[in-house]
């Protein structure tokens, strides 16, 4: 750490440390008073917005003689457009009746390919929302409401029937879910099934005798694949208990000839762990037909002649949320209804989503995006030829919603050449958006002088820009020095949206212009430090830290001694907030550290001191920085932030300091809140570890790198690590115990039970190693145990409740002998009931297994001493 009397020959010229911004810009917990707090504000809602996912959640739809596609897509000002694209040109039109006072929920293209179905949900105030059902000719010259009814949250799905005349509709009423079935021309509806907790994903069978869907009957309970007559009012549940939570794509597709029906399920009911079965109407058997080891498998589709389907497939992570979301990629797989050969149609790490086959079966058409809730999205079409996927439509939005999608996801292409894309759009409206997403591309990457540019070119007319590329506009604005800009910009925003926030921080704004005006005046007339300081805050409640630090520099060569260096410093933490580890120097903070005594440096400064170091290359500098900050008490961000620092720093003292790098990766791991972060410090961690032969403990990381919350590339990483330990043989023992609980994780539970068995025969006496593996099988029983349970196979639920005690030592006793009480309570079985649940509340008193059996023993008024008694 240099003194501060040294500042003058050792603080880098302005010119090298206040080069242009090239870093994200991030959340900073400081507190920058007036127009500073609206730069920051403005900033982090540049990102924000609600844009409605579900049209990427609906496949696109062919005409019957495979010239035109059918989709929905969102536009520019938010609302939704039905288009039809000519697959041979590429051009698009919109149906002209297409356009409500609210945007649809659901759209459905008839099979006959003459109309179109949507369901827009009407919400009045005072009145509760309406769900209503157009039915539009293709042309768009047509537009009639079919039906209407009241809804709670205006949730809707569609279904056509094959002859066209009808559309199956599931929708959430005042009395719960229910399947109507709605004629085409008008008339009053048939219930198919009502009073539903919920119900999704209709498929009417192609001889127009039934339609499939997924329900539950109760909140909480997994969901079951479900049959109702068309002419009916029952519905009957084909195959209970086939997933925990319903996701977009979990639906069923019947196959052109109707004797099989292809549904997704979850291995063994963990939760995104989707796989495609087959369900066969005749006999009621079933069988997998597509799966993913640490993944899943959703969205079934049928090829016209019934011989291949076609699916999305999540590579590296369950399907816990909208799939392709969090960067998860999105596959496009085929695979033939035997399951032996798999064709891979679209893999190139976007959310590719919602596979339609053409007539023909020669094309499918889905949905790439990079997130399903921004925009843009585009439509492709890939063949089975094994050409690479194109674009359904020739218009230079759609090569600018594609390139845009791969910049988001893998960071190429670069801002230019995406503002070069922009630059070829004719369409007003498209063109402001496309610039709106290059200057939000540029701002993330510290630009703010072309983001100003291209957010200025986002407003096509005055008054007319988007508020959040107003918002950005202004940010951009006063990053550049051009606070005069940036009120304009306010003006504007204003104008479309005012608020008592935006009036005060206008004015804040341009008391801060008037001050700093005065203080320059002040500065050329009688320099002095105090000058300096106040012109320096200004410039930062302004949102420009760059010429805030070069005051602040300024003021320390001219006065390099003095009580007022504290308050420079501490002006100078405030100022590289705003910038970034990136944009400022670690040099500079160090000082302004020494300045304002390290030892009362709170957290937030050190962070940033961390963060600077690693940013600038200083990895013992990032290390020692983070190494002040403590384990669990920081709040969240903070702490995200930190163990950021700390891994940045572990990677770049790796190659000469395994040592350090380890200890930083350690340090990491204790301040990383879990989550994404948690998972990837587990695995930075865990990679250390196993280059030092250290695999027992490597291992334990490594799982912990396979959790749910984990991001793709973590797990993908983890996996491999698990892998090659296990085929090297690096250490048998570790990998091998290992492969049990990633069995069990990913809901191979069967092979999870009979391979940890097979170990503990062999394992040596390891008391640790033999509790991690007798951890993973007990897991695994409980699980499998679980899913018998609530699909109601009492048979299979007490064999493995049965094989589970046999297996189980003290430590795992209590929750096998809870599930064999299950077993009796189910059974009716009161005698054996009374016998376990006493057994539970001697032997286990202090078990939340045992405690719960003595509250149940009391309920059955028996004494837990007496456990013959009412047998």
């Amino acid at each position: 750490m240099m003194p501060a009397t040294k500042i003058s020959a050792t603080l880098p010229a302005p010119a090298r440390w206040a080069a242009p911004f090239n870093q994200t810009r991030r959340a900073r917990s400081s507190r920058v008073a007036l127009a500073g707090g609206l730069a920051l504000t403005l900033a982090a809602a540049v990102l924000a917005g609600c844009v409605r996912k579900w049209p990427v959640f609906y496949p696109p739809a062919w005409s019957p003689d495979g010239r035109t596609l059918r989709y929905a897509a969102l536009r520019p000002d938010g609302t939704v457009a039905v288009r039809e694209v000519d697959v041979a040109s590429g051009r698009r039109a919109e149906l002209a009746a297409a356009r409500f006072s609210a945007p649809p929920v659901a759209i459905a293209s008839s099979p006959q390919g003459d109309q179109v179905a949507c369901a827009v949900v009407l919400r009045d105030q005072g009145r509760p929302p309406l769900l209503r059902l157009h039915i539009l000719s293709a042309g768009g010259a047509a537009d009639r409401a079919a039906w209407e009814a009241p809804c709670v949250q205006g949730a809707a799905e569609l279904a056509w029937s094959p002859d066209g005349r009808s559309v199956v509709v599931s929708a959430d009423g005042p009395g719960g879910w229910a399947l109507h079935c709605v004629p085409a021309a008008g008339g009053p509806p048939r219930t198919l099934a009502a009073g539903l907790c919920e119900a999704r994903g209709p498929a009417v069978a192609p001889d127009g005798r039934r339609v499939a869907f997924v329900a539950r009957a109760r909140p909480g309970e997994p969901w079951a694949l479900c049959l109702a007559p068309l002419e009916g009012s029952a519905y009957s549940v084909a195959e209970p208990a086939i997933f925990r939570e319903y996701v977009p794509g979990y639906w069923p597709a019947w196959s052109p000839r109707g004797d099989l029906l292809a549904y997704v399920a979850e291995r063994h009911l963990c939760p995104g762990f989707a796989e495609i079965a087959l369900w066969s109407p005749a006999s009621g058997t079933r069988r997998v037909l597509a799966r993913n080891l640490a993944g899943a498998c959703l969205a079934p589709a049928w090829s016209p002649k019934g011989d291949a389907l076609a699916f999305v497939s999540l590579p590296l992570g369950p399907a816990t949320g909208d799939p392709g979301a969090g960067g998860q990629p999105a596959d496009i797989l085929v695979v033939d209804p035997e399951g032996k050969s798999t064709l891979t149609l679209a893999a190139d790490g976007l959310a590719n989503l919602m596979p339609s086959w053409s007539p023909d079966g020669a094309a499918i058409a889905f949905h790439t995006c990079a997130e399903p809730g921004t925009l843009p999205h585009c439509v492709r079409v890939g063949t089975m030829d094994g050409a690479p996927p194109r674009l359904a439509e020739a218009e230079p939005e759609a090569r600018f919603a594609l390139e845009f999608a791969r910049h988001r996801r893998k960071g190429t292409p670069a801002p230019a050449a995406l503002a070069a894309l922009a630059g070829q759009i004719a369409n007003p409206q498209a063109a402001a958006s496309a610039h709106q997403a290059v200057a939000e591309a540029y701002a993330a990457q510290g630009d703010w002088a072309n983001a100003a540019s291209h957010a200025q070119r986002a407003v096509p007319q005055e008054g007319q820009g988007h508020p959040d590329v107003l918002r950005l506009l202004a940010t951009a604005r006063m990053r550049v020095g051009d606070p005069a800009g940036a009120l304009e910009a306010i003006a504007l925003l204003r104008a479309k949206r005012d608020s008592d926030d935006l009036r005060a921080l206008e004015q804040a704004l341009r008391q801060g212009i008037e001050t700093a005006s005065r203080l320059e005046a002040e500065l050329r007339e009688a320099p002095s430090p105090l000058v300096l300081q106040a012109l320096a805050d200004t410039q930062l409640q302004l949102g420009n830290p760059r010429q805030a630090l070069d005051s602040l520099v300024r003021l320390a060569r001219a006065y390099p001694s003095g009580t007022h260096l504290a308050a420079a410093a501490a002006s100078i933490f405030r100022a590289c907030e705003q910038l970034g580890p990136k944009g400022t120097s670690s040099r500079l903070l160090e000082w302004a550290a020494g300045a304002a005594r390290a030892d009362t440096l709170g957290p937030e400064q050190l962070t940033l001191l961390a963060e600077s170091c690693a940013a600038g290359g200083d990895a013992p500098g990032a290390a020692r920085w983070a190494s002040r900050l403590p384990p669990g008490k920081l709040p969240p961000a903070l702490a995200c932030r930190a163990a950021e620092a700390a891994l940045a720093a572990a990677a770049q003292l790796a190659p000469a300091d395994a040592e350090a790098a380890l200890g930083a990766a350690r340090h990491a791991l204790a301040l990383a809140p879990g989550g994404a972060l948690g998972a990837r410090a587990a695995l930075e961690t865990a990679r250390l570890l196993v280059e030092r032969d250290e695999h027992w403990e490597a291992t334990t990381l490594l799982l912990n790198a396979l959790a749910p919350a984990a991001a793709p590339a973590t797990r993908r990483e983890a996996i491999r690590l698990l892998a090659a330990g296990r085929v090297q043989r690096r250490h048998p023992v570790a990998y091998d115990t290992a492969e049990v609980a990633e069995l069990a994780a990913f809901g191979y539970l069967e092979s999870a039970v009979s391979r940890g068995l097979q170990l503990l025969q062999v394992l040596p006496g390891d008391t640790a190693r033999r509790a991690r593996l007798r951890g993973a099988v007990d897991a695994a029983y409980a699980g499998l145990f679980d899913c018998h349970r609530v699909r109601g196979d009492m048979a299979a639920a007490r064999a493995v409740a049965d094989a589970w005690l046999r297996w189980a030592t003290r430590h795992e006793r209590p929750r096998a002998l809870a599930s064999l009480a299950v077993c009796h309570r189910m059974a009716g079985d009161r005698g054996a009931l009374v016998e376990i649940l006493s057994q539970l509340a001697l032997e286990f008193a202090d078990q939340p297994e045992g405690l719960e059996a003595r509250r149940e023993l009391l309920r059955l008024d028996i004494s837990p001493t007496s456990p013959s008694r009412g047998q």
